[in-house]
């Protein structure tokens, strides 16, 4: 059941979607999120309805690898327009993912993590946005039900993050993807701040 204490509300409700493959008369939209060791490298792909149709997930193999699986699955999705991670060695990886690949475009989510997160917040209350059963893919499911936030009196800020030795990897990705649409999707008209 969902928590009331939870960050993202209707998580039952909005987990119904099934990955799908593209079509061709349908625009997508997506968000990466880097890592490669301890943490994954995420591609999330939000099709025009905003539900989540596709998610690439990998780690410990090499960038070149990352990197051409990132652009194949992008380019298969009708060139998706997509947001990349660009913090520190994401700076480096967004460069090689440029060389190949037009629609993609730096996010830093340093700075922008708390309009990242509340604005993914929104589309669950508003329940706008479809994510696959858990049963499909349990991650993203496991991770939006941990995900936290503390708020900072000394700095008057809220910081939002996976529990401590947990993910957020799918989280952020689905959030960067969130946030290409609303830039992207001619529908949703001007967004300001980016």
């Amino acid at each position: 059941l969902d928590s009331e204490f939870s960050l993202f509300k209707n998580l039952n409700a909005v987990a119904i979607g099934n990955m799908k493959l593209p079509q061709a008369n349908k625009k997508y939209y997506a968000g990466l999120d880097l890592g490669r060791t301890n943490d994954y490298t995420v591609l999330t792909i939000l099709d025009e309805n905003k539900e989540v149709v596709k998610v690439y997930r990998d780690r410990q193999k090499s960038w070149n690898v990352i990197i051409n699986n990132v652009v194949n699955n992008l380019k298969q999705y009708n060139n998706a327009h997509c947001f990349v991670e660009s913090n520190s060695i994401g700076d480096v990886v967004y460069e090689l993912i440029k060389k190949q690949y037009n629609n993609a475009y730096p996010f830093g989510t340093y700075s922008n993590k708390p309009q990242l997160i509340e604005s993914l917040i929104v589309e669950f209350e508003q329940q706008h946005i479809i994510i696959p059963n858990k049963n499909i893919f349990p991650e993203l499911y496991n991770e939006l039900s941990s995900f936290e936030f503390k708020y900072s009196p000394k700095q008057r800020t809220v910081q939002y993050s996976a529990p401590p030795g947990l993910n957020d990897d799918t989280v952020m990705s689905l959030a960067l993807a969130n946030l290409c649409y609303k830039k992207y999707n001619k529908a949703q008209g001007l967004i300001i701040g980016y």
